[in-house]
């Protein structure tokens, strides 16, 4: 990062704290939460590829799968259909490259609401999303790495907390390694990743895979986690152009246990 790019992370990181200050003398709790999360989705918007659009979200639904739970943000691609009649909208999961959820505390409680919010996500299934002009497996590598998962607090408890109360979490319950999340960030305070592939660092060193990683944030990289999320999510934007969906699995299922037939 250049010191242009730093600064202005850094005076991002520093809006959103102040943005959010104000919007906690709101008396309504719901308008409160939703003006937590619409500042999150405002700084995705504007720094989003132009493939990607971010709003405040609803629920995922997925072939034969249960709904996810509710979810604060969804951030979707320009493939899929679009269901935008209510206020929040829901998607199929092979619409969206990743979910944010937003926090004013992150405490052991509003976590573990996270982490199993997160868990609940549907799986994307390979009849209704493939790739053409890729080798290999492409679907199965692309759905280690996406959707992305991240949640974003303005404020919180420690990061060696945060890491107790994962670590707690996982070891209780069996969770997909897709559906865990890829970043954690409480804002100005701390930075924690989740890599499904191992990291080579600038160092030569290795982070391994499907392990934990937090660093606590200098002042001068307070920025440093929202400019980081971002590069996934390019990636991402670079798969649609060989990325195909089919979403008539989803009718056809329907529409065949009401067929008739006549002779």
């Amino acid at each position: 990062m250049n010191d242009r790019v730093i600064k202005y992370f850094n005076g991002i990181a520093e809006k959103l704290a102040s943005e959010h200050l104000i919007s906690s003398t709101i008396k309504n709790s719901s308008d409160i939460g939703y003006a937590r999360e619409n500042l999150v989705r405002k700084f995705l918007a504007n720094h989003l590829p132009g493939r990607l659009s971010a709003v405040l979200g609803g629920h995922v639904f997925g072939f034969n799968q249960e709904e996810s739970k509710q979810l604060d943000i969804l951030i979707l691609n320009d493939l899929g259909l679009n269901f935008k009649e209510n206020e929040k909208p829901f998607s199929p999961i092979e619409n969206v490259g990743a979910i944010v959820s937003v926090k004013s505390t992150l405490d052991s409680n509003t976590l573990v609401d996270a982490l199993t919010n997160i868990a609940s996500v549907p799986q994307i299934d390979p009849d209704i999303m493939d790739f053409v002009n890729f080798p290999g497996e492409p679907f199965d590598f692309f759905t280690r790495l996406f959707p992305r998962f991240i949640v974003f607090a303005y404020a919180g408890m420690s990061l060696d907390s945060t890491l107790d109360t994962m670590k707690k979490f996982y070891e209780n319950n069996v969770i997909p390694s897709n559906r865990i999340p890829n970043a954690i960030i409480v804002n100005k305070e701390y930075y924690i990743q989740y890599n499904s592939e191992p990291v080579t660092l600038l160092n030569g060193g290795v982070i391994p895979a499907y392990t934990f990683t937090g660093m606590n944030l200098e002042e001068k990289l307070y920025g440093y986690p929202l400019f980081h999320i971002l590069g996934p999510l390019n990636g991402y934007s670079s798969w649609l152009a060989n990325m195909r969906l089919d979403y008539s699995k989803y009718f056809n299922v329907y529409l065949e246990s009401h067929l008739v037939g006549k002779r």
